[in-house]
């Protein structure tokens, strides 16, 4: 995790939560949180004068805020009532959910600051000159600058120190008692968690990212970035350290995913399926155009599902063999698979100023329905079976090869929508005095209420009032920030033991800082727009979070859609986060 400007200041929305009979959604505007009831729409409370908000998140019924001034504040999310105030740091200050024993990381001025969340009590602090990286895992909190320290996460005592690396620490990764770590001169380190000593390190030669890990097989897969034409793939043994194999040359070379000790590569329009242990093709597709992407949450019913933003393919994942190909998008455009469900993959495609949805078929690629034309259509979620679609200011409901089960009419276009026990909850995307959240009936299509939101909150902020305490449930936030800045993708998740983070751009792969609440990273940015968290068992509540920083030169302003889907390995569910560069 990099430290550097890890948030932008500005307006964000915290994670909603259960009270009692009430689903309470908190949202952040300048200087004030606001907690509005969603089963009546009314506003519970509000905490003003915090000063400029830099994050904020909720855990257990509390919202945390850090600010420009130094100051961080825990908050009733149902009353606004202020629990505590910490005030130890001077400058701008960063919090984030808590890893271990309730404690809460607070970042500011290259210092690390453990606070007790219940008190605001600071536990221990850690002066890290080098801006550098930290890593949370069990009883351990690991931290990098010019060496690799293990702390002890309760006390804040050092356990033991590394200091072989040649140059600052970048990635910090932890998996089965080793802590894999990447300098600023291109060296890979496996060094053991427990006593510290190296046990194995790989000269790569290049800028690289550690791109994922198949802890069943035992390998690391990083990928170089020599330059902007050029991406290589290698395949190293966890054990020791030795290279299995290598994608490399000229091209863009990308893991896409890893299925079953299978891995999914492309290279320039070529994809392939590669034996994970040898490095041995298995069988290659090379139909797609360069263009063509997809994630490995787009590898399942047997069946490899991709774009290239003129068609959408199916292959065999075991033979490569092609099974279909969809050519009714637009070939006039960028798309992207949306969702893949059993029965359906979703698509979204931007076309000038416009923007289409289609539904094919999983099994045959027949198209079950599309939503095509000058205006804007996007696919909000997909829950149990049943896209809620929006189109310009309606938002309707339709399952495959149906008709539209109801349509509702918004004051503006919306900007989320997103679904939770029977109630369908809208965003629009009006001005700062034409803005408004509705809860409608998910199966009637009726207004249950609305609530204006006027001057008090941002515009254009991503709202998802969902969690339960029933099931598996997956809330995200995404971000606003400046062109150059950095964007936090904040998660709630219920009863999951993985997390899919789908849709961020390969060149995005300055991943700044994540909290992955327990769990381990899996990280294919870079090749694929993937970012995993896995536990080894389900996980009652979990708050992960990642910051990434879209190149400046690169992306100067829109939305970007992210979608995060949370599994327990048998049931899963989806939400959207969207960053929006202003």
């Amino acid at each position: 995790m990099r430290y550097e400007d890890i948030f932008t200041s500005g307006s964000t929305i915290t994670e909603p939560y259960q009270t009692g009979d009430s689903l309470v959604c908190t949202f952040q505007t300048g200087d004030s949180i606001y907690s509005i009831d969603s089963q009546t729409g009314e506003k519970n409370g509000v905490a003003n004068q915090l000063g400029e908000l830099t994050t904020s998140f909720r855990y257990q019924g509390t919202v945390y805020v850090g600010t420009n001034s130094g100051n961080a504040y825990a908050i009733d999310a149902n009353t606004g009532n202020k629990q505590w105030s910490y005030t130890e740091p001077a400058n701008r200050i960063f919090v984030y959910p808590p890893y271990l024993n309730d404690n809460i990381p607070i970042f500011s001025s290259n210092t690390l600051y453990i606070v007790d969340r219940r008190t605001g009590t600071e536990q221990w602090q850690w002066a890290n000159t080098n801006g550098g990286s930290w890593f949370p895992d069990n009883d351990t909190v690991y931290i990098g600058d010019n060496n690799l320290y293990a702390v002890d996460a309760t006390t804040g005592a050092e356990q033991w120190t590394y200091e072989e690396p040649l140059g600052p620490i970048g990635q910090i990764e932890v998996v089965n008692g080793t802590v894999y770590v990447e300098d600023d001169v291109h060296v890979l380190y496996a060094v053991n968690a427990t006593s510290g000593t190296e046990e194995w390190r790989y000269d790569v030669s290049n800028d690289f990212l550690i791109d994922g890990f198949d802890e069943e097989s035992g390998i690391l897969y990083f990928v170089t970035l020599p330059d902007d034409s050029q991406h290589d793939v290698y395949a190293i043994d966890m054990a020791d350290g030795s290279e299995l194999w290598a994608a490399d040359g000229s091209g863009q070379a990308q893991l896409r995913g890893i299925v079953n000790g299978a891995s999914y590569l492309t290279i320039d329009g070529m994809v392939l399926a590669v034996d994970g242990k040898t490095g041995n093709i298995q069988w290659t597709y090379s139909k797609p155009s360069a263009d063509v992407i997809f994630g490995e949450d787009h590898i399942t019913n047997g069946t490899v599902y991709m774009d290239d933003n003129s068609n959408v393919y199916a292959v065999d994942a075991e033979t490569g063999n092609e099974r279909w190909v969809y050519t009714g998008l637009s070939d006039s455009g960028s798309s992207y698979i949306r969702e893949v469900t059993n029965e359906t993959v979703y698509v979204e495609e931007n076309v000038d100023n416009s923007e289409n949805a289609y539904a094919v078929d999983a099994e045959s690629g027949n198209e079950q329905w599309s939503v095509t034309g000058s205006s804007d259509a996007s696919i909000g979620t997909v829950i149990n079976g049943f896209a809620y679609v929006s189109l310009d200011e309606i938002v309707f409901k339709i399952a495959p090869d149906q008709d539209p089960s109801w349509s509702y009419t918004a004051s503006n276009e919306p900007s989320a929508v997103d679904v939770v026990d029977g109630t369908v909850y809208i965003r629009d995307n009006g001005t700062d005095s034409d803005s408004y959240l509705y809860a409608v009936n998910a199966e009637t299509g009726n207004e249950e209420w609305n609530y204006g939101i006027l001057s008090e909150f941002i515009n254009n902020v991503n709202i998802k009032p969902i969690i339960t305490n029933e099931g598996i449930s997956v809330n995200s936030n995404g971000d606003i920030i400046q062109t150059g800045g950095q964007a936090t993708i904040d998660i709630s998740a219920l009863q999951v033991n993985e997390i899919e983070i789908e849709g961020l751009w390969t060149d995005w792969d300055s991943l700044v800082n994540k909290n992955l609440d327990g769990g381990t990273a899996n990280n294919n940015i870079a090749n694929d727009g993937i970012f995993r968290i896995e536990w080894g068992s389900t996980q009652g509540e979990v708050t992960p979070s990642i910051v990434i920083a879209p190149p400046q030169d690169t992306y100067i302003g829109g939305e970007y859609v992210v979608t995060v889907t949370g599994t327990d390995g048998t049931n899963s569910d989806t939400d959207e986060a969207i960053i929006e560069i202003a």
